[in-house]
């Protein structure tokens, strides 16, 4: 319940839901609207998966060491 765009991704398939049930929408809407979600869902996991990736200590070293010097050529 915390994970934000899980949130936002069950509101948008209850609210499909209920304009297929009112008749707005088709069922070929549905099919296509549902696997955009799921691409959605898919692509949020891979940017965590990114997120959550360690930085190894030897590249993160070099990076302070070359925003530092960056910093102070400027």
């Amino acid at each position: 319940s915390k994970h934000i765009p899980n949130q936002i991704v069950d509101l948008l398939y209850n609210k499909v839901h209920l304009l297929k049930r009112d008749q707005q929408i088709s069922d070929f809407d549905v099919l296509f609207i549902t696997q955009e979600l799921q691409s959605f869902m898919d692509i949020c996991g891979a940017c965590e998966r990114i997120k959550n990736t360690p930085i190894p200590y030897s590249y993160s070293a070099f990076i302070k060491k070359f925003i530092f010097l960056y910093i102070i050529i400027k």
